[in-house]
Order: structure tokens, then sequence, then C-alpha cells
């Protein structure tokens, strides 16, 4: 089971959202076999963004951190 939905790597340069691909409940969504292809995009990507999102900001909010405050 896995307690991760993603990380946030990021450089001088770029910021790269990174979501966990193998995820139970978005593999559940997805399994329809009355969906086009093209649904199954737009279902992935109406996860997908906001979950980035939430990555972005946690990740933000971590850096104001110090090492010792970090969970």
């Amino acid at each position: 089971m896995h307690n991760t939905v993603g990380v946030v790597d990021t450089d001088e340069e770029s910021t790269c959202d990174l979501g966990e691909s193998r995820l139970t409940s978005l593999e559940s969504a997805l399994a329809s076999w009355f969906l086009t292809p093209k649904q199954v995009q737009v279902r992935a990507d109406r996860y997908q963004y906001p979950v980035g999102c939430a990555l972005r900001l946690q990740e933000h909010e971590l850096r104001k951190l110090s090492e010792d405050q970090r969970p």
C-alpha cells in the first residue's frame, strides 16, 4: 500500500510533479469498459491536476520550515 501520491522535484530552472501511477483509486476510476480513450484521459487529468497543485503547495510550505521542524 502506498502512502505517497507523488513528489515535487525542483531545480533552479523547473518544477516537476511526479505522480504515483499505481494508485488503486485512480486505477479503478479509469478501469471502466465503457470509457473512450479521451474520457480516460479527461478523468486522469481531473485527478492529476489538483493533486499536482496540492503537492506544489505542500512543497512550498515545507521549504519555509527548518530541517528540525519538518515532519
